[in-house]
């Protein structure tokens, strides 16, 4: 027999779980289900029931639950890296699962059930699956139960006899196929069919008749992270029969009145044995973490009517006022409800976690107990690849939301998908707020004129878990809001918009939207669509053309669609023009996505259930173009421009009047599609060594300071002028001077001073005093920063360049001032001369595929698609979101990478990747492909380019052809360089170092290799 070890995950049984959040009866007797269970895969999904292993001693394998199996399936070979040809993106879609496996588990047991249970209503509880269950006690079918979100519980009481010993048969299956499980449809007795629930459905939301789509080859046309993210088996968290007393608590919700210090109950009442009369509801609560706190108690009378399910609502009045939670006071409340009657013996504890907060709107902002505040979120999208599954153990959610916090964020966007109770639990302590979301189609199925879901089951499913989501996770504090899809745009909408109304009739404490993602209203003036939502999620501009993120999402060309590309650098951009016409709370939609070059280094972390092939094909494309030595530079350039980015995506949120917040995409790395790194963590959700939670803190927290600058580039001629904001959303006003000072780059204070102290209200932007700066002292050219404190606030900062304002214009002598790759200036290096080729962008050859024959894209042979006639201009961005799933972007780099103790840009300063003083030679230069060079070639500023291509590019490099030296640069650093400093400079830089004795290149060219570089048709030679 084998034993295949599963994931195993502890049971956590402080934080006890029941149909509300975090409540559990303490009297319960529990048989914890945890050890060694029979089982037997099923891939089918069908042969199980047709055969009736549930009738059946199970043999073969040994299962350990609570666990997975994604760890070791010797039934199903493991994965391996797949052939992907250099220019392919075959392999690069994302991590693989080391074992996948799809289909049905069976899992079976034999249990002794205790002879102390007579009598007792018996449950049993299985705390996340993947995602059907079924169950049998013995021969008997108990039922099946299908939630993603929620735990699966099953009523046993029936089929249990106490004392006896009895087999317990469990199926878990993840195939979602049409027919799955069909086998034993007709011992499903008593449980709504559903086409019955989506009737019921129906009636509610007025939609008239439901068609069954033709098109569906699945049993449920829902997507989302849940099942994107791995489709793992098994059964995890708590894992438990347990009995409880006929006459209990089952469920309890708990709102805070808005006039009083008092809380308000809704509790259901369970009433298996028919007692009636009066009662007595007691609750005892004592503040979480804080040994000094007292117990405050509280209680009120009720009536019980013997029905089997009652509710009640009670209004409980303690001595003392109650203490609120908010993300910077997160107050969590223990409690402990007992149920009794005069003269009898109490039916049972019923403990629960609560924490009192309410949200409200004012002036299309977000408050939390009428206190404004602005969300600081990133996106979750279930992506653990140790395990293959979202955890439901606390540490890793502990960890996780202290790492937010600690990054000055406040809120977490759970892409369509809703975490487990120890994720809430973890929130609630630490103080973030969580949004999550229903698995909404994000289109049609394929072949559908409507942009409805018209099938019965695949609503019914999502109608559910709605519901299941409120009733299980609605009392916990950070339970902010749910969304009813991701990008529905219009699909959808009587749906969504009858969710939204329903829920926000269920349960009036959290906030509701009918989508992340699309317009506010779509269409433009829709009367229907987003009219119901409470807030709004979106990138797009209410009023006008401007998009909420820092890139226009229209499928464009990132190069000019980006306002990073088109605009010079600035700090003086908000949205408040885009957000005209707003009337509800806005937050913008997966602001960032700016991508980072894969860390190499993380491959041995990745060491569990998940294999990052795709990170195994880019680094055998780097080795294969001789580029692996720069595999970590390529990291830590690429990834301080997209810092650079972010920082300025935030800071344009918080300097807009109005915004209720934003929601990143995102702060780690999404592995899942086409190898999306986006984020200045990995997908462990651990550093890079990009940036530190103090730095990021800075421009990212509650009370921020915020300089408005015209630009980034100055000269010793002007002034630095900038207007002085503090982003105040903490807990109260701010009443301090503001001390600045400019720094250079050698750590010395050129300037400083302090603006007197102006009140800032809590609440929202103020301005508290202008800043002007003369330069003309500032030994030039000089990177400063200028570093704003208020109070005792982390003083934020922004680098900019001073440049002199006038440099001589003419080369030094002994070196030749070239634009043009031709006869001439070849004849020039053969005389053994210096020659600087400032070459025209616009004459470069194309970059094009090295491998065309094998894209995988479909639609061009050009990696870079529609551009084969002209060469590859400069982008200041680094790919957006992906070079995989984004092919169209037309330039597909990462930015720079140099060195700045190379003495060829000792005037010209710089770090070791792009930063904003490089804006305006990279949006003015084109790419050059340096492939035929020699491999011992390393280019004065080299470009990155996309992993997946790999090419060698440059900017800048230096080489010696017979007996004359060349230093080549692709930037335009001729023309206009009375209105260009930058340019300007770096052309002085490059002569300056040219006309020194130390310019001697060491690597040889051959003109024929040169003339495949810098030439568009090197076959034609050059005049």
């Amino acid at each position: 027999m084998r034993v295949i070890h599963l994931t195993l995950l502890a049971l956590y049984n402080l934080l006890l779980l029941v149909p509300c959040v975090l409540g559990a009866v303490e009297n319960t007797d529990v048989l914890p289900l945890a050890g060694k269970w029979r089982m037997k895969l099923d891939p089918t999904s069908n042969e199980g029931a047709a055969q009736k292993w549930y009738s059946l001693k199970i043999s073969g394998d040994i299962a350990i639950l609570p666990g997975t199996i994604n760890y070791e399936n010797h039934r199903t070979a493991a994965a391996t890296v797949p052939s992907s040809p250099l220019g392919s993106s075959i392999g690069l879609g994302n991590f693989q699962p080391l074992y996948e496996y799809r289909g049905a588990v069976w899992y079976q047991r034999d249990v002794e059930i205790p002879a102390g249970w007579a009598g007792k209503h018996v449950e049993l509880l299985m705390e996340s699956c993947m995602w059907e269950t079924y169950v049998w006690v013995d021969d008997q079918f108990i039922g099946t139960v299908n939630s993603l979100a929620t735990p699966h519980r099953y009523d046993l009481t029936k089929a249990l006899k106490s004392g006896a010993k009895q087999r317990i048969t469990i199926a878990v299956d993840n195939s979602n196929l049409p027919n799955a499980m069909s086998g034993i449809a007709g011992q499903i007795k008593d449980q709504k069919s559903a086409d019955a629930t989506a009737r019921e459905m129906m009636e509610f939301f007025n939609e008239g008749t439901v068609m069954a789509s033709t098109a569906r080859k699945v049993k449920y046309g829902i997507t989302g992270h849940q099942v994107w993210a791995m489709m793992w088996n098994g059964i995890l968290g708590r894992f438990e029969l347990h009995a409880e007393d006929q006459m209990r608590i089952t469920h309890a919700d708990v709102f805070p009145p808005a006039e009083t210090n008092g809380i308000k109950l809704k509790l259901e009442l369970a009433n298996d044995s028919g007692s009636t009369g009066d009662a007595k509801v007691s609750l005892r609560c004592k503040l979480r973490g804080n040994g000094q706190s007292e117990e405050t108690r509280m209680e009120a009378n009720v009536h019980l009517s013997g029905e089997k399910c009652q509710l009640v609502e009670l209004n409980l009045a303690p001595k003392r006022p109650l203490l609120r939670w908010d993300d910077e006071n997160p107050r969590v409340y223990d409690g402990v409800l007992e149920l009794s009657q005069a003269g009898k013996a109490s039916f049972g504890e019923y403990r629960m976690a609560f924490g009192l907060r309410e949200l409200g709107r004012r002036d299309n902002q977000f408050t939390v107990n009428g206190r404004k505040v602005f969300m600081r979120g990133t996106v979750e999208n279930f992506i653990f690849p140790l395990t293959g599954n979202a955890p439901v153990d606390p540490e890793t959610w502990q960890r996780l939301m202290a790492t937010v916090k600690a990054y000055g964020l406040n809120f977490i966007r759970f892409h369509t998908c809703t975490p487990p109770a120890s994720a809430f639990d973890a929130a609630d302590e630490t103080g973030v707020y969580l949004q999550v979301e229903l698995p909404m189609l994000t289109r049609p199925p394929a072949g559908s004129i409507s942009k409805e879901i018209k099938d019965p089951a695949s609503k019914a499913f999502i109608f559910d878990e709605f519901r299941r989501i409120l009733a299980t996770y609605g009392n916990h504090p950070s339970f902010f809001g749910m969304t009813m899809g991701n990008e529905q745009f219009d699909n959808n909408q009587a749906f969504r918009s009858g969710l939204v109304k329903q829920a926000q009739q269920l349960d009036s404490r959290h906030f509701y939207a009918e989508s992340s993602g699309g317009p506010t209203h779509w269409p433009a003036g829709s009367t229907q669509n987003g009219v119901v939502s409470d807030y709004f999620v979106t990138a797009h501009s209410v009023s006008g053309t401007e998009p909420l993120t820092g890139i226009a999402w229209s499928g464009r060309r990132v190069i000019d669609s980006s306002r990073f590309n088109t605009t010079a650098p600035n700090t003086t951009y908000d949205y408040s023009a885009s957000l005209a016409g707003l009337e509800k709370p806005l937050m913008t939609h997966e602001v960032g996505q700016w991508a980072t070059f894969p860390d190499m280094r993380e491959m041995t972390r990745y060491h569990g259930a998940t294999r990052p092939f795709n990170f195994d094909i880019i680094r055998q494309r780097l080795r294969d173009n001789d580029l692996l030595e720069f595999a970590a530079d390529f990291t830590r350039a690429s990834g301080r421009l997209a810092f650079a980015l972010y920082k300025e995506e935030v800071e344009s949120a918080l300097r807009t009047p109005g915004l209720a917040g934003f929601q990143l995409l995102q702060l780690n790395d999404y592995p899942g599609q086409g190898t999306s790194t986006v984020g200045l963590l990995n997908s462990l959700w651990e550093s890079k060594g990009l940036t530190t939670p103090r730095e990021f803190r800075s421009f990212c927290g509650p009370v921020v300071p915020l300089a408005r600058l015209s630009k980034r580039t100055w000269t010793t001629a002007e002034t630095l002028t900038a207007t002085v904001n503090l982003a105040n959303y903490g807990a109260t006003e701010m009443n301090a001077p503001a001390k600045w000072s400019v720094i250079d780059d050698a750590g010395r204070i050129q300037a400083m001073g302090e603006l007197p102290a102006k009140l800032a209200p809590a609440g929202g932007l103020s301005t508290i005093g202008d800043l002007s700066i003369p330069l003309d002292k500032i030994p030039a050219p000089r990177k400063v920063t200028l570093r704003i404190g208020v109070g005792d606030l982390e003083p934020n900062s922004w680098d900019v360049w001073v440049y002199p304002a006038k440099l001589p214009e003419d080369p030094p002598v002994g070196v030749t001032l070239a634009t043009v790759w031709n006869e001439q200036t070849k004849m020039l290096l053969r005389r053994g001369h210096k020659v600087l080729l400032a070459v025209d962008p616009a004459s470069l050859p194309p970059l094009v595929n090295p491998n065309p024959t094998v894209h995988d894209v479909g639609k061009s042979s050009s990696s870079r698609e529609g551009v084969l006639s002209a060469p590859i201009p400069g982008n200041f961005t680094p790919v957006f979101w992906s070079p995989v799933m984004k092919h169209q972007q037309l330039a597909q780099t990462m930015g720079l990478l140099c060195d700045p103790a190379n003495p060829a840009l000792a005037q010209f300063p710089t770090d070791f990747h792009s930063d904003w003083q490089w804006w305006d030679p990279v949006m003015s230069s084109a790419v050059m492909r340096v492939n035929p060079l020699p491999k011992a070639l390393r280019p004065i500023v080299q470009v990155i380019d996309n992993f997946r291509d790999n090419q060698r590019l440059a900017m800048v490099f230096e080489v010696k052809v017979g007996e004359g030296r060349l230093l080549v640069c692709s930037a335009d650093i001729a023309k206009n360089l009375e209105s260009r400093p930058v340019a300007r400079q770096l052309r002085y830089s490059l002569l300056q170092y040219m006309s020194s004795g130390i310019f001697n290149p060491d690597v040889p060219a051959s003109e024929d290799d040169l003339d495949k570089v810098l030439l568009a048709n090197p076959n034609s030679g050059s005049k």
